[in-house]
């Protein structure tokens, strides 16, 4: 997974690395596919209770942030995140200017070395 800015200006887009060869010893070509959606730095907050616990806490009481990317493309919203935080149907609240969002994790759209994308469904 890449970040991209083709001018140097703003925006940034998110991009996946699809193919990379070795041209020459001097030369290399690379294979980048650009994801839709505008790319915003987010704290991603479990809103769902643990069937483990100690000592009557579970793993989500201290409400830990968990970082994520929102790519915020109106037909099909995902976050990018840690795949050791996904669960499907998994409940998530994340706050963007002030505003409070929650969001329900869906199927996996794609992964690599630690990160995985998920679909995601607005509950508010």
């Amino acid at each position: 997974m890449v970040g991209l800015r083709p001018d140097k200006t703003p925006p940034w887009a998110l991009g996946i690395v699809r193919r990379l060869s070795r041209l020459s010893e001097s030369e290399s070509s690379v294979g980048i596919e650009v994801l839709s959606g505008k790319p915003q730095d987010i704290f991603l907050y479990n809103q769902q209770t643990s069937a483990y616990t100690v000592n009557g806490m579970d793993a989500h009481n201290g409400r830990a942030a968990m970082a994520g990317l929102l790519l915020d493309d109106p037909n099909a919203p995902s976050i990018v995140s840690d795949p050791a935080h996904y669960l499907r149907n998994g409940i998530l609240e994340y706050r963007l200017l002030h505003e409070v969002k929650t969001i329900q994790m869906e199927d996996t759209i794609d992964n690599g070395e630690g990160w995985i994308r998920v679909r995601v469904t607005r509950l508010d």
